[in-house]
């Protein structure tokens, strides 16, 4: 279609309600550009006024002879500042009314938790409808469609059934009376599609204003619910499904309608289109990125064009390997009990069917954060005292490391570009409480807690890395140049990177250390022995016991089936004392369990001075992102234990997985979860999902996996995609905000602490890889604590969770047998 036919999207608002899902919406914008949407069909008699919202402008001005409307080919420049995502509480109403309703051509009233009639949930939104509503088009989703009932003095109550990530069929409504009746919301689709509904409650049909038209319905259990409505003389329109749902059918052609009745109802009325971009500081509310506004993240100031100032060179060479040095052996031998600051392996113990890779490290330097004073201890190896950074004004970890690694970034010289990058950089873990630094209105004014341990990291300055499908070992260091020195202002707020990175003579000497060891038979090493019957299984005490944890999961379930939530993970811990020679080395003890609970996201992290340790087999990916911006979530909801002795029984297994309904689900609501979180930081048009609910076979295991993935803005340091994303979703359940404040009542306001947390690293390059910290045994001095839990919705058996968090407790302890 010629470039001169082609219409700017028209101004748009949306407003999130706290949901999870909303931003999943600018993937619906994105996608009207790839291809024209089907043709819209009006007839000579649409069955419904020629009045009524522009449908006279667009039969008798746009309509052709066949009685189609000629498909409307959107304008794609500069669409992302025309349309914005933004919270209700992050702008009052009148500074709504003054400053962003004036530029807005239409609305979209987006999803999110709880009931329309109340402000906490809805917010001034109804006031918009009816103060509005009568000359700007809205369009309401799920909550919104909801409120667009109340507003008008109509009543939600519970569906016959929740319906959360599950595919619904939606039926438009019909008439014998007119020969084209379908709405022209639905224009140009079929009179039944297939939609994904995340909801508890419904629009009731027997309360329903009369100025209010029912257009779709669905059958839930042999009752039709409302899945559709509009208004009969006002722009308005609601629908109880998610269009933007990756599971969603027509969910472009339906907003590409909506935007036509849009541009039509301001035509018909002779109002100006707005179609400029919205204002700078409108657009800096958005909840999602867009070029050209601020960075959150101070960046590094930029070097003059003519001078380039390399601080750092990443050297990397590959080891002679004669020997077959394995990890364990080369950890042990080379980096356990070399000094007090700390030891660290991340270690691939279970095969994923991918390249892997185990990196073994003694830090250089750590980082120990505190809330709520946000305070910042750093602890060097070639000393025993301790510096104290206070972070101030907008200053977080996340800021603030974030920062460090960008001007190592941009002063480091890599040298040896042939060989592969290793990840030279911070490795360490965020505590499920800093969810209060990325998601301060998750906390409630009940929570009380006094000064704690929040996050850790250490840093990576020389590193050894084992390619598991080759075997070949490669070491690698970041070298401090001679006359280098600390760069920038941020150098002088921070001073994180200043001292960062081996000298000339630390690097020799750490070579011929190296090479000296690698060079030695392999007779000559030993192995410590694993623990396993060595230590005996400790009583763990849960912070609930049964009965507790199960009347948590009772009242979960109501607040699901109230609208609440889609989906709580919940969680408790077990907790015991152990004995101070184990506490202070426990390192047989993950021996043990790697052996007997292999984990693809394995790893042993030993703080002595902080007296922590972390013995982890986290089955789960966070999120990776490479040296270029590419970020992967890859969520996992559905697991079956194989049959390795009948392969037909697998092979079920496996295909009964992929079909189960309760597991894509659950599957679902994550996966929504995860393109949300991305498309708080990644170019909008690269968020895709490649792989979707695929059953990936393992050693002892299918599990349902769905890859997400997208492209951080250039403007975004890794750092700040993780804090954007964490907490991870699958921990909380969505929408991620409600769920987590519901969740902080049901587990009694106690700090989950490492568990549900993030642990993984950010290299100096940028690449970055967290795991989920489950199935980990956290050491805190004599203090072992281990977290389990699960998802909960609607369909959960509350005595089958308790079993299941049993089941996840015991495969960790067995390690202690």
């Amino acid at each position: 279609m010629p470039l001169a036919s082609c219409v700017p999207i028209p101004t748009t608002v949306i407003l999130d309600h706290h949901d999870s899902y909303t931003r999943n919406l600018l993937v619906l914008f994105s996608q009207l550009f790839s291809a024209p949407p089907p043709q819209p069909r009006v007839g000579a008699s649409a069955g419904i006024a020629a009045s009524d919202v522009g449908a006279r402008h667009v039969q008798d001005q746009e309509r052709q002879g066949d009685g189609t409307l000629p498909a409307r080919r959107w304008l794609e420049k500069g669409w992302q500042q025309r349309v914005v995502v933004i919270n209700v509480d992050d702008i009052t109403w009148e500074r709504f009314v003054s400053a962003i309703l004036p530029h807005a051509s239409c609305i979209i009233l987006g999803p999110g938790p709880g009931n329309p009639s109340r402000t906490s949930d809805f917010s001034w939104s109804e006031r918009l409808i009816k103060s509005f509503g009568h000359r700007l088009p809205i369009l309401g989703l799920c909550l919104g469609h909801q409120g667009l009932a109340t507003s008008f003095g109509g009543k939600v109550g519970r569906a016959r059934e929740p319906r959360h990530g599950q595919i619904s069929m939606i039926r438009l409504s019909t008439s014998n009376t007119h020969v084209d009746p379908i709405d022209p919301l639905f224009a140009g689709i079929p009179s039944t599609f297939e939609a994904v509904q995340f909801n508890s409650l419904v629009v009731s049909p027997q309360e329903l204003p009369d100025e209010l038209q029912v257009i779709a319905w669905s059958d839930n259990g042999g009752r039709d619910e409302i899945m559709a409505l509009r208004h009969r003389s006002k722009p308005l329109w609601g629908v109880q499904f998610h269009p933007e749902s990756i599971c969603s059918s027509h969910g472009s052609t339906l907003l590409s309608n909506f935007l036509s009745l849009a541009s039509a109802h301001h035509a018909e009325h002779g109002n100006p289109i707005p179609t400029l971009p919205l204002p700078l500081d409108a657009r800096a509310l958005t909840t999602s990125y867009k070029r050209g506004l601020p960075n959150v993240i101070p960046d590094v100031p930029a070097e003059p064009p003519s001078y380039r100032a390399w601080r750092w060179e990443q050297r990397t060479i590959e080891l002679d390997n004669e020997s077959e040095m394995t990890p364990q052996e080369v950890f042990e031998g080379l980096v356990k009990g070399v000094n007090d600051l700390g030891e660290v392996w991340l270690d691939s113990a279970r095969p994923t069917g991918f390249p892997q890779f185990s990196y073994v490290f003694v830090p250089q330097t750590t980082w120990t954060h505190t809330r709520p004073a946000n305070k910042i201890l750093v602890q060097h190896d070639s000393s025993n005292e301790s510096l104290n950074y206070q972070l101030e004004g907008p200053h977080t970890l996340f800021s603030t490391l974030g920062t460090a690694q960008a001007t190592l970034k941009r002063h480091t010289r890599r040298l040896n570009p042939e060989l592969p990058s290793f990840p030279v950089g911070f490795v360490g873990y965020f505590g499920y409480e800093m969810k209060e630094v990325s998601m301060p209105l998750s906390t409630s004014a009940a929570t009380v807690q006094a000064e704690r341990t929040d996050a850790q990291f250490a840093f990576a300055s020389r590193l050894l890395t084992f390619a598991h499908e080759t075997g070949k070992w490669y070491a690698t260091a970041l070298v401090r140049l001679d006359g280098s020195s600390p760069v920038g202002n941020d150098a002088s707020i921070t001073g994180l990177e200043a001292t960062l990175g081996i000298d000339e003579p630390g690097h020799k000497t750490w070579m011929a250390t190296v090479r000296a060891y690698f060079a030695q038979p392999r007779s000559s090493t030993t192995t410590f022995p694993i623990a396993s019957g060595t230590i005996g299984l400790p009583t763990l005490v849960p912070d609930q016991d049964r009965e507790s944890y199960i009347s948590s999961i009772e009242q979960a379930k109501e607040h699901i089936t109230a609208g609440e939530s889609y989906e709580l993970c919940q969680t408790t811990q077990f907790r015991t004392t152990v004995d101070p020679t184990l506490a202070s080395d426990p390192y047989p003890l993950y021996l043990s369990l790697r052996s007997s609970n292999p984990a693809p996201y394995s790893s042993y992290f030993r703080l002595p001075r902080s007296k922590l340790s972390l013995l982890s087999s986290s089955p789960e990916r966070f999120i990776r992102i490479t040296s270029d911006g590419h970020a992967e979530m890859k969520p996992i909801k559905g697991t079956v234990k194989r049959c390795l002795d009948d392969e037909a029984e697998d092979q079920r297994r496996k295909e009964s997985l992929e079909k189960d309904e309760k597991e894509r689900a659950e599957n679902l609501m994550i996966v929504d979860l995860c393109r949300n979180d991305l498309l708080a930081f990644c170019e909008v048009q690269s968020v895709a999902v490649p792989d979707l609910m695929k059953v990936e076979t393992y050693q002892t295991v299918h599990q349902l996996v769905t890859s997400v993935v997208g492209q951080l803005t250039p403007a975004v340091n890794p750092f700040e995609a993780v804090q954007r994303a964490f907490p991870p979703g699958s921990m909380t359940g969505a929408p991620k905000l409600r769920s987590l404040k519901l969740l902080e009542d049901l587990e009694g306001y106690r700090a989950r602490g490492v568990y549900s947390g993030v642990f993984g690293y950010v290299a100096v390059d940028g690449t970055t890889d967290f795991s989920v910290v489950i199935r980990t045994l956290v050491f805190n001095d004599t203090q072992l604590t281990l977290g389990a839990g699960g998802a909960i919705t609607y369909l959960s058996d509350a005595a089958k969770e308790w079993d299941e968090v049993l089941t996840k407790k015991e495969a960790v302890m067995k390690c202690f047998t």
